[in-house]
């Protein structure tokens, strides 16, 4: 019963809709995961050359700095 979503009415379920249940919940956050895994391994092979983690390392400079201005702002 651990496993199953709060709004389910348990006296109404069957074993087939627990099956179900179980299923969904373990491959929806399976599938994100492999998702962001596949992301971040392009990721990493779009920045291993040395002018791309330059460009990265400006880019965020640029962007703390600004975050860095715009607090004492608000």
């Amino acid at each position: 019963m651990g496993v199953l979503p709060g709004f389910f009415d348990i006296t109404q379920l069957t074993v087939i809709d627990i099956a179900a249940i179980c299923a969904i919940s373990a491959s929806i956050p399976l599938l994100g995961n492999s998702v962001l895994a596949l992301l971040v391994h392009r990721m990493r092979k779009i920045i291993q050359s040395p002018a791309a983690v330059r460009r990265l390392n400006v880019t965020s400079g640029i962007l703390l700095i600004c975050v860095g201005l715009v607090i004492p702002l608000t």
